[in-house]
């Protein structure tokens, strides 16, 4: 029986080594990882810049960026309102 496709998954990021420990500590339980918080933050500051310096619509930076309109102005409410305070 050969190796799970998502440790070969976790090998080629990570190493065998590492993948080894993941499985013994978490094997059997699902693990969620969210969105690193700056990865996000450099996301939404690129929609800013992006809608302010190109003009772009919520349509376009929903393509551009992958998210749903709703998400696009909610990010663009969440700036505005964190410059009003």
């Amino acid at each position: 029986m050969g190796v799970p496709e998502i440790y070969q998954e976790i090998e080629g990021v990570l190493g065998p080594r590492a993948a080894r420990r993941l499985a013994e500590h978490f094997g059997g339980q699902q693990v969620y990882f969210p969105v690193w918080d700056k990865a996000r933050q450099e996301r939404d500051h690129a929609i800013r810049r992006d809608q302010v310096s190109e003009g772009l619509s919520v349509s376009e930076l929903s393509e551009k960026y992958g998210l749903s309109a709703r998400r696009i102005r909610q990010i663009l409410r969440a700036d505005g309102e964190s410059q009003a305070a």
